[in-house]
């Protein structure tokens, strides 16, 4: 599990961008009023809020506060605050995202794209557990899903994780037998056809059919 290792103040021109902050960063840009806004404030009083880090070595590399660290360079500013964590990849790739969530308003298109990734990622999670991260429904991920199976960019796997952890299989859909009709079947329906087509006729209405006549047909048509 993640945590946080320490706080300290440091030089902004010896931070990086984590490489699982750029794997994200651009599936959610910030909205450029909204970077202008940042930009005003921080030119105002500083950078006040955290910048969220891992270290390597001597190295830190930046998870969340991308903006921050963009603007705060920009402006020429030397130190900013930063929380250092500890954890694996796939745990600072999840601190990215939650903390870019916790920030913004996405549209539809970046929760797109982030069901997306998410899939990518790990096709096996449930479309519940994918919706509950990103506040849509189970069957908007349910559609993308469908529609990245069918472009072959992930995994068609018939097994999903739910929330208890638990992997089950899902029933394969079966295709519905389309059944046709034996060449003698549809010879008699022609046959049918033709028939009353020719009661429509006026000659043949001239015709005189007799009680045994209709007696045969209907036999003949309850016998198909």
């Amino acid at each position: 599990m993640i945590k946080k290792t320490g706080e300290s103040q440091y030089s902004i021109a010896n931070l990086k961008a984590a490489p699982e902050l750029l794997e994200i960063q651009s599936l959610m840009p910030i909205d450029p009023d909204d970077r202008e806004r940042l930009k005003k404030d921080i030119q105002a009083h500083g950078v006040r809020d955290p910048l969220k880090v891992y270290r390597q070595g001597n190295q830190l590399f930046i998870l969340g506060g991308y903006n921050r660290w963009q603007i705060a360079l920009e402006l020429k500013i030397d130190i900013v605050p930063v929380h250092e964590y500890e954890g694996t990849p796939d745990e600072y790739r999840a601190l990215v995202i939650d903390d870019n969530l916790s920030r913004r308003q996405l549209t539809t298109e970046q929760k797109r794209k982030l069901i997306t990734y998410f899939l990518k990622q790990d096709p096996e999670q449930s479309d519940r557990i994918i919706s509950g991260k990103l506040n849509v429904s189970p069957s908007t991920v349910g559609t993308v899903r469908k529609e990245i199976n069918a472009s072959v960019q992930i995994g068609q796997l018939n097994k999903r994780t739910g929330k208890d952890g638990k992997t089950r299989k899902i029933p394969a859909k079966v295709k519905p037998v389309k059944h046709t009709a034996k060449p003698e079947i549809k010879i008699i329906k022609a046959a049918i056809k033709n028939y009353f087509d020719e009661l429509e006729k006026d000659e043949f209405q001239k015709r005189s059919d007799t009680a045994n006549d209709k007696r045969d047909l209907i036999a003949f048509i309850r016998s198909l």
